[in-house]
């Protein structure tokens, strides 16, 4: 008795429509809009239409620790389709310790639920994008619910809006008319280039020279040139506490690269509560982001190197930004300079081959970037392992290749390294894990 006809859309105005609150937890889901109650959490204003559904986590043993706040979706009949995306965006700004929340499917009726897609801690004072595959579900009937439990804390408000069922994955175009000649290179001298300040955040990023204003913290000089950029974190509400400033990168054109790289100095001194930085991409215009660097603390008075891989994002388009969250204080003005993107020319057909010994061999692995529970390989070798790393080299995950697909399902989103061994023979790849 439930949904048949797609696209199904649901962008909760006025009412939560054929949703329904469940009657086993803790907090009801609210209809709102132009901003939750309180400050320094929540969206503004709804990505789609007037209203949003959120949790208000405020009152200590009302609103958090650990309260739960379920809402269900009416059932949908998958039988007709041959694909099939659950997509929506959601708003996750406030405190680190934010709590969960996490999508979850039931194809019996609400006895069991799986958990299909989750996300935790602070993204930033803006929208993000999720598109989650039902494929498996195809030929049945299935509900969906968000599952949301808060964490620690009152800052932690978490919105859904412009919910859809829709036929196949959703296409969205990458970034258009940007930089298509490389090597690219920006200084922030007295101007921000082809940069752009984020109009949904709270601070912007400042040009400066010789010193920030307050003591103990900032650099005292460019790295490169005369200017650099940097956030003011100075004034209680004001530059901090989790106050965000965001940058945008003009668009990258990478259609015609094998493989690139961008590079930056930053300058991290200050208390060790500086809050963090984050480097992110997007591939699709900006509706979503993924964070493929990020740093915090306090790194002492002088400029560092980051290097970033951009290979996963060779053949198409891509954006960056720095994304910027305040800590507790303001001794924490970070600052970037000396900008770069490199290629290494025509794309071709490259195997990202590194072996040891005299023998090579190459794995497909797919999809990627990868939004599901399994990333899958495809090899003739028997008997290999595998070991994942992360943006800064940690393992995250090994094992051995069983079935021909790596559980990814526990992995945040980001860019990771695979390394996959047999015998004396090793290949590394890159992919992308979405949320």
């Amino acid at each position: 008795g439930g949904i048949s006809t797609y696209p199904y859309t649901e962008g909760f105005e006025g009412s939560i429509g054929a949703w329904t609150q469940s009657v086993a937890d803790d907090l009801d889901w609210t209809v709102d809009s132009n901003g939750t109650p309180s400050s320094g959490t929540g969206p503004s204003s709804a990505i789609e239409g007037s209203s949003y559904i959120y949790v208000e986590a405020s009152g200590n043993g009302t609103g958090y620790p650990t309260k739960r706040a379920i809402i269900t979706s009416p059932c949908f009949n998958l039988t007709s389709l041959s694909e099939a995306s659950f997509n929506f965006s959601y708003h996750q700004f406030g405190a680190a310790d934010m709590g969960t929340i996490e999508l979850e499917i039931s194809d019996d009726d609400g006895s069991t639920w799986t958990s299909i897609w989750n996300s935790s801690g602070n993204l930033g004072n803006s929208w993000q994008l999720a598109n989650v595959s039902l494929n498996s579900y195809i030929g049945g009937s299935v509900q969906v619910r968000f599952n949301r439990l808060t964490g620690s804390t009152w800052q932690a408000d978490i919105a859904i809006d412009d919910v859809s069922l829709t036929e196949g994955v959703p296409v969205i175009e990458g970034c258009s008319g940007g930089i298509t000649s490389f090597p690219y290179s920006e200084g922030f001298e007295n101007t921000i280039g082809g940069w752009t300040q984020s109009t949904a955040d709270d601070l912007n990023w400042t040009v400066d020279a010789n010193g920030t204003p307050s003591s103990g913290t900032g650099p005292s000089s460019a790295i490169q040139g005369s200017f650099y950029i940097y956030v003011e974190a100075s004034g209680n509400n004001v530059g901090y506490p989790n106050k965000q400033a965001i940058i945008t990168s003009p668009c990258f054109d990478l259609s015609g690269e094998s493989d690139a790289n961008f590079s930056f100095n930053y300058h991290q001194y200050g208390s060790t509560n500086m809050g963090t930085i984050a480097l992110e991409a997007s591939n699709n215009n900006g509706a979503s982001w993924t964070s493929i660097w990020s740093s915090s603390g306090n790194l002492g008075n002088s400029w560092q190197s980051a290097n970033v891989s951009l290979s996963a994002y060779t053949g198409g388009s891509v954006q960056l930004r720095f994304n910027r969250i305040t800590g507790g204080t303001w001794q924490a003005d970070i600052a970037i300079d000396n900008v770069n993107l490199t290629t290494t020319g025509s794309a071709r057909d490259s195997v990202d081959i590194a072996t040891t010994g005299d023998f090579n061999f190459d794995i497909e692995i797919f999809p990627n970037p990868v939004r599901d529970q399994y990333l899958n390989v495809r090899t003739s070798l028997k008997a290999v392992n595998y070991e994942v790393y992360n943006s800064i080299g940690q393992i995250v995950a090994k094992g051995k290749l069983t079935n021909y697909r790596v559980n990814v399902n526990e992995l945040d989103a980001g860019v990771y390294n695979i390394r996959f061994t047999s015998e004396d023979k090793t290949i590394v790849k890159r992919f992308i894990k979405n949320q």
